[in-house]
């Protein structure tokens, strides 16, 4: 079942020279007003717009490394001047791609008032990174702004996913499945650098930047069953054991917030299909495993096992479908549906969806691996494979 990781990317080497970074734009240009400034003239506007189409349209083009956890771990082992560097060139890049990908969808596509505002959140957020100068040294101002740069893309998934619903009559599933891969893979890699800045400067216990050196996987676990367990008591007045069949003891260097996200979506799924199918007395059961693939190198493989009855065989070829979702309106308002996001508001996410896609995503953003095996009458595993960085760089 496991398998050995593909070859790394050996560093961050992305250098965008700072020459070719714009100045930040005035007040006025963003339509707010100082004193007594002046209203741009035509011209103005204009080389300001040329200016930042230029960039998208350059920028986007440009080769990104795949994005590690050995080459997060090496990054975030240098000073943090390089650190900085590293980060806003990355964010830009990935940022850019993103606006560059909205530009190229149909004009009828972009004309949606949900998607045209997640495209603005990203305008947005680009310019909180071109008001940066990362080669001058003040890192809080980053920090800060960072901590900006992650609010404004905490919850932009619902706007979307509404968008997109809408435009399905007329725009492809194969093009808007396409499009989503993409855009969730840029976001989680923009979500996990931008974390790795701000715990580089907040210094958590047990991190080296966004990982986690030694996660107690049945401790994270727990966590999350509890407050998974707290929205079905709302829902349906009941919660449901879990319990630990081998590996409660395991410890594995990993980024806590993608098990976040990871751990709460399959619960969900597995809780709610105990209780809804009069199961709910018996435990969620789980097995973590965790083997040496040498040359300091471990996978983990966990297996949540649940007696929901199964997926129905009408339905089982559906389930890693963006907008495929079981909630009925009620949990969608209560918050037992799908998808949230590590950060976001349960009840502002639940129920579209996209909550098996991106879970996938999280767990194949690092060379791991998903799989379900459903018994239709009896329940379901979720089967997670996850790589390890080289133990021996921590």
């Amino acid at each position: 079942m496991f398998t050995r990781v593909r070859p790394l990317a050996r560093s961050l080497s992305i250098q965008i020279p700072k020459t070719t970074l714009i100045k930040p734009l005035s007040n006025k240009a963003h339509g707010t007003t100082t004193g007594q400034s002046q209203s741009l003239s035509f011209e103005q506007e204009y080389n300001i717009r040329s200016s930042l189409e230029k960039l998208i349209t350059d920028y986007s083009q440009k080769k990104i490394p795949k994005l590690t956890l050995d080459s997060l771990i090496n990054i975030s082992k240098k000073d943090i001047s390089t650190n900085a560097i590293a980060t806003i060139n990355y964010l830009t890049i990935f940022n850019t791609k993103r606006l560059q990908a909205f530009r190229e969808l149909p004009y009828l596509v972009v004309l949606n008032p949900h998607i045209s505002e997640t495209y603005e959140l990203y305008l947005k957020s680009l310019r909180i990174l071109l008001e940066l100068d990362p080669y001058h040294n003040d890192f809080n101002k980053i920090h800060n702004s960072l901590l900006e740069y992650s609010e404004i893309h905490k919850n932009a998934i619902p706007s979307l996913s509404k968008g997109f619903t809408e435009v399905s009559t007329f725009f492809p599933k194969e093009s808007i499945v396409q499009f989503l891969n993409k855009h969730f893979y840029d976001k989680i890699n923009m979500e996990t650098i931008t974390n790795n800045y701000i715990n580089l400067i907040n210094k958590p216990e047990d991190h080296l930047g966004v990982l986690n050196k030694k996660i107690k996987i049945s401790d994270l676990v727990k966590l999350y069953a509890g407050l998974v367990n707290d929205m079905a008591f709302i829902k349906y007045y009941k919660t449901v054991p879990i319990q630990f069949d081998f590996g409660e003891d395991v410890e594995f260097p990993y980024i806590g917030i993608h098990l976040e996200y990871i751990f709460t979506e399959i619960l969900k799924n597995s809780i709610r299909a105990n209780i809804e199918s009069g199961n709910g007395d018996k435990p969620i059961k789980i097995t973590i495993v965790k083997n040496s693939l040498g040359a300091g190198r471990y996978s983990l493989g966990i297996r949540f096992r649940d007696d929901g009855g199964g997926i129905s065989p009408e339905v089982e070829s559906n389930v890693f479908d963006y907008s495929f979702t079981t909630v009925d309106k009620h949990e969608q308002d209560v918050g037992m549906g799908n998808n949230v996001m590590p950060g976001e508001n349960v009840e502002n996410i639940a129920g579209m969806g996209y909550g098996l896609p991106l879970t996938k995503a999280y767990v194949e953003l690092f060379d791991g691996n998903l799989e379900l095996q459903s018994i239709y009458g009896l329940g379901t595993d979720v089967y997670i494979e996850l790589i390890s960085p080289d133990t021996s760089l921590l």
